[in-house]
């Protein structure tokens, strides 16, 4: 094989490698598109909250809302922020068993009868690195911590954050 039959090969190569590129990017252009914030940042203290699940003894799916602050390293898409700490609702929703325990307002503190490990979001840890998707909280069901309100909540249920892959960050910083 010589050179001429080499660089037709890699170009017959490049329009497929960029098409397979493309349907990847394409699901984190579709989290960005309902983002009016992505960054990356470090949750900072305990991790507290309450689910309102559904009824019945068994499996069910329930809604979870943790508030946390995040040290913002970076902002990846979006427009730059004042504070270097921000207050987050996460939401997620997650698979229950067991009984129902309602869980009072008073967000962010930890509630009697209501144990963190009922929480599925028991993997997140302060200190660690995660990707968050965000937009401006509602009004209507603001939580918070203390007397300090949210202002950012995760714009998916399911996607809102992730850890911090490098990957994914570095296909961000291109989507600027």
């Amino acid at each position: 094989m010589n050179f001429r039959h080499l660089a037709l090969f890699f170009l017959l190569l490049l329009p497929a490698a960029n098409g397979i590129a493309s349907s990847s990017d394409d699901t984190l252009r579709y989290y960005v598109s309902r983002s009016s914030l992505v960054i990356v940042g470090t949750i900072v203290g305990n991790v507290f909250g309450q689910s309102s699940s559904g009824i019945g003894p068994g499996p069910r799916v329930a809604f979870s809302n943790i508030p946390v602050h995040i040290r913002v390293k970076e902002v990846l898409c979006g427009s730059p922020l004042k504070k270097p700490l921000i207050l987050v609702d996460l939401h997620r929703l997650d698979l229950e068993e067991g009984p129902i325990v309602p869980a009072p307002l008073g967000l962010g503190q930890p509630q009697p009868g209501v144990k963190a490990e009922s929480i599925s979001y028991r993997e997140l840890r302060a200190g660690q690195g995660y990707v968050f998707f965000l937009v401006p909280h509602s009004k209507e069901s603001r939580v918070g911590i203390g007397d300090e309100w949210a202002e950012w909540e995760t714009a998916d249920d399911w996607f809102g954050f992730m850890p911090v892959d490098a990957a994914m960050v570095y296909k961000l910083r291109k989507m600027r």
